[in-house]
């Protein structure tokens, strides 16, 4: 929760009196999260854009970021997915919470 304070703390002083702040500004000063950054690699793979895809996954090699962490985050993005789709197909459960919990 801190980290996303800081963030906002720093998206507010760099709008400054002005005070708009756009999207291309929010990508380029906030920081994101790996979990932000495999949504993004998982959304060029399903929209067919290996090669954003590829260069999301050299990037994070490139600043180090475990091969396991990876992996792991990659395994449950996919995971929740894949629930969510059982979920809508077969809705044995009406609460969404439930299907992510496993």
């Amino acid at each position: 929760m801190q980290d996303l304070i800081n963030e906002i703390r720093k998206l507010i002083e760099y709008a400054g009196p002005n005070g708009t702040i756009s999207k291309l500004d929010i990508d380029s000063l906030s920081v994101k999260q790996v979990q932000a950054i495999i949504f993004d690699l998982t959304d060029n793979l399903g929209n067919k854009q290996i090669s954003k895809a590829m260069e999301i996954l050299d990037n994070l090699v490139y600043n180090k970021e475990p091969y396991q962490k990876i992996l792991i985050t990659l395994y449950n993005h996919f995971k929740k997915l894949y629930l969510l789709k059982l979920y809508d197909k077969y809705k044995k459960t009406s609460d969404v919470s439930e299907v992510l919990r496993t």
